[in-house]
């Protein structure tokens, strides 16, 4: 009896370990003599109340076994979010750890080519009329935004966006919801939608600021026609603020928000941030915002401030019902100027471990994993960062993505096991 049980415990071990593997991209950064990186560090540290964490992993183990739930990620941060590697190689992750048959939504996208800003690579936006882009992390600009932190405005009679989701694997993120995230305060325009069929619902949210179409079958791509009812009106304006791909089936969702630039004050300005994410219900949030806070030359830096305008997010996080688990990334090595190494991601780090303490949230330390200070040139000599000394090349946010989800993995492992050996 006692041999059937250990074998059983080696069995379901092997099983797990395995299934876990199934389906993953190689961790990069296993596979590339790295010797900077401290692969002792590569960890999630996480917190003393881990009881967020413990409802995630159980909600991905309940999905694994047919539970009809969505679990929803997001990715907020400035330009390494924006430009999308890192978040798509998160996606494709996250993806692997459910069957494959268990495909997420695409989620959350900002059509960032029509506001004139660089977009991700997995969505394909094509556009007519005459837009223009307000960013909330420019101080200059002042418009009504929500969680994208970003708007597109026009004032045209007639214009119109065609958003295409792109898979990995299947070619395309298939949809039966599209929800359209807009202002129109004067209801000046008409939006409807010209796919191949007609919608068979048409939702219009005034409180929440959204219309939703619904369709009977599976679709690949949306194109949204926006008309101006008095074609004579040049004042009223359109602004969209983003759009979301839904469909109603099990899996893992991962949103990437990102905005070139963004501090976390930036977020702040977002008056309708809250409402937007309440409605995506998250069960992760991946904090990967920082970088433009610290970026001044060393001793400049204020943690206090930083840390009340980080205290500030949060509370309006907590202003949805669903309580997220929280990953803090500490911010990547880098050169003020392309000159002077930021000595000011020492304070950073104290002030985003203080957080983590206080919010029951991990770290993930990037800025030591990767080599701490000055380590950046080294990844720029390997053809992994870029010239600027701040970001990163597609290959290394590749390598960043496999570390984070390498530690989560771990993480979850270790929750995985235990449970199943109660059953």
């Amino acid at each position: 009896m006692f041999f059937r049980g250990l074998y059983h415990v080696i069995f379901m071990y092997l099983f797990t370990a395995f299934s876990l593997l199934m389906g993953q991209d190689e961790m990069m950064y296993k596979d590339i003599a790295l010797p900077y990186i401290h692969d002792e560090s590569i960890r999630l540290d996480m917190p003393e109340d881990s009881s967020r964490f413990v409802a995630l992993f159980g909600k991905i183990n309940r999905i694994k076994h047919g539970s009809s739930e969505q679990l929803h990620i997001i990715h907020i941060g400035g330009s390494h979010v924006q430009a999308g590697a890192m978040t798509d190689r998160l996606r494709r992750h996250f993806s692997g750890l459910l069957p494959e048959e268990l495909i997420g939504d695409r989620g959350f996208v900002f059509p960032y080519t029509i506001a004139g800003y660089n977009n991700p690579s997995d969505y394909k936006v094509d556009y007519t009329g005459q837009w223009k882009g307000c960013r909330s992390a420019y101080r200059k600009h002042d418009c009504h935004w929500g969680l994208a932190g970003l708007s597109a405005i026009t004032t045209d009679p007639v214009a119109s966006i065609t958003v295409k989701p792109v898979h990995h694997i299947y070619g395309s993120h298939l949809f039966d919801r599209c929800r359209l995230y807009f202002q129109d305060s004067e209801a000046a325009y008409q939006i409807e939608v010209l796919n191949w069929e007609c919608p068979v619902q048409v939702t219009l949210d005034s409180l929440h600021g959204f219309i939703e179409w619904q369709f009977d079958n599976d679709q690949r791509n949306v194109e949204i026609l926006i008309r101006k009812l008095d074609i004579t009106d040049t004042v009223q304006t359109f602004s969209v603020m983003g759009l979301q791909f839904l469909k109603d089936s099990p899996g893992i969702t991962v949103h990437g928000i990102g905005v070139n630039g963004a501090k976390v004050s930036s977020f702040l300005r977002c008056d309708d941030l809250s409402r937007q994410l309440c409605l995506i219900e998250p069960d992760l949030i991946i904090f990967g915002i920082g970088l433009n806070d610290v970026y001044m030359p060393n001793g400049r830096f204020k943690p206090e401030s930083f840390r009340e305008d980080y205290e500030a997010l949060l509370q309006r996080i907590d202003e949805c019902p669903q309580k997220p688990a929280l990953i803090f990334l500490t911010n990547n090595d880098h050169y003020y100027r392309k000159r002077f190494a930021n000595k000011n991601n020492y304070k950073s780090n104290m002030v985003f471990y203080d957080l983590a303490r206080a919010h029951d949230g991990a770290i993930f330390d990037l800025f030591n994993i990767m080599g701490g200070l000055q380590s950046m040139k080294k990844w720029r000599n390997d053809d992994l960062a870029k010239s600027d000394l701040i970001h990163f090349k597609s290959k290394g946010y590749h390598i960043i993505a496999d570390m984070i989800f390498d530690a989560f993995e771990r993480q979850y492992i270790n929750f995985a096991l235990p449970e199943k050996h109660s059953k």
